[in-house]
This record gives C-alpha cells, sequence and structure tokens, in this order.
C-alpha cells in the first residue's frame, strides 16, 4: 500500500502532478481560501452549511467529468472540506486536488461527494492522492454519523473501490463492515 500512495506524497512534496509525462502544478491552499471551502454542519436543521452559511449543495458543480459532484476531504479532526477539480491538467494554472485541502496531510476519508439540500446524496472513495480503502471510508462515514447525525439520508450511498467497484446504501455499507470477520 505505501508503494501505491509513495509516488503521490512525492508529487504533494514538489507541488507537482504527473500525467503522461508532463507535470503540472498543484494548488497548495492558504489558510483563508482552505476556509472557503469547509463546510458546518448546523445540529438545529440537521444540514451541512457552505462558509456563507448557505445549505450546502453540489448541484451545478463538476468535478472529473461528472455532474453534481466535487472532490472532498475530511480531516482527522472531522472537518470537510470541498471542492471543484480545476485546473485540471492545465500547465499554467495549478490543479484543485484532494492534496489542495490539507496540503497531503493525512486525511480520515477523501474521495467525491454529492450534496443536494444540506445532505449528503453520496460518496466515493474516489482519491488518487488518498487512495482510501474501505475501512477509511467506514471510520469516517462512523465519524460524521457520530458528529453530525443526521447528515445521511436511509437513500445515501457509498461507492467504493478495490479490485472492482462496489456501490450500496451508507446503512448497508456499515452493517457489512461490523459483520464478525471482516
Amino acid at each position: 500500500e505505501q508503494d501505491k500512495i509513495k509516488p503521490y506524497l512525492e508529487e504533494i512534496a514538489r507541488a507537482k502532478q504527473t500525467l503522461n509525462g508532463y507535470e503540472y502544478p498543484i494548488l497548495r491552499m492558504e489558510p483563508e481560501e482552505l476556509k472557503t471551502h469547509q463546510l458546518f454542519y448546523d445540529q438545529s436543521s440537521g444540514t451541512l452549511l457552505d462558509h456563507n452559511k448557505n445549505l450546502a449543495t453540489t448541484i451545478g458543480k463538476e468535478s472529473k467529468h461528472t455532474k453534481d459532484i466535487q472532490a472532498f476531504v475530511m480531516a482527522k479532526d472531522g472537518s470537510i472540506y470541498i471542492g471543484t477539480h480545476k485546473g485540471q491538467y492545465d500547465p499554467v494554472s495549478p490543479t484543485l486536488t484532494h492534496a489542495s485541502f490539507l496540503g497531503g496531510r493525512p486525511a480520515e476519508m477523501a474521495g467525491m461527494m454529492s450534496i443536494k439540500n444540506g445532505k449528503i446524496q453520496s460518496l466515493s472513495s474516489d482519491s488518487g492522492h488518498y487512495a482510501p480503502e474501505a475501512l477509511d471510508m467506514y471510520r469516517g462515514i462512523k465519524k460524521l454519523q457520530e458528529s453530525m447525525p443526521e447528515v445521511f439520508s436511509p437513500e445515501t450511498k457509498i461507492t467504493y473501490y478495490d479490485n472492482t467497484s462496489h456501490n450500496m446504501a451508507i446503512s448497508e455499507f456499515v452493517e457489512m463492515m461490523e459483520k464478525p470477520g471482516i
């Protein structure tokens, strides 16, 4: 696993991403910019809010050529940061990657997220820089369930990758991960 992550860590340290032999700059967020990507949980409504205190949404956004999603990272302290991959493979503009949010520091989980009306509709473990496994996603989901108990609906889905792609309800995923022998 470390061999898989090592090239990404080297890219983050250099603030350059390599693809097909070309180097592209990676965006490194300063604290002020990072604040504009943070989501907050409103306990009274059980919803996620953006930095302007509006209901968080990914509707109308696009990342990795997919509509209505954005890249997200959940820091070890439970803070969630979200943003659209921008400057993708532009030789001049720095690319927003998952590593842009935390500067490559460890994350609880990372991937792609869809939010509608302040509720998480779907999560995926689609992050090359953090390469989260099912266990990473499980730990992050459990942390969210404890700190943001109403942020998921019964319809919320998760997609995670190992040798294949798995797509299921969050509740089914948690139940599967909590079975003895997993």
